[in-house]
């Protein structure tokens, strides 16, 4: 009914005309997965070290 609204305002002078479409589906965002994510992560391979990544045998110089 929402969507049916606001295709109605096209037709009325001085309000926006939409374009695209109208749908909106409740699903997680993408913060909330990449979140998720990074503490599934976190709990199976722990915290890590910034400091040992960067002393590791597997640098290179530019």
């Amino acid at each position: 009914i929402q969507g049916l609204l606001l295709s109605e305002l096209t037709h009325k002078d001085g309000f926006p005309t939409p374009i695209g479409i109208i749908y909106r589906e409740d699903k997680p965002t993408y913060e909330n997965l990449l979140y998720d994510q990074m503490d599934k992560a976190v709990n199976s391979q722990g915290e890590g070290d910034l400091d040992t990544l960067f002393r590791n045998s597997h640098t290179w110089k530019v």
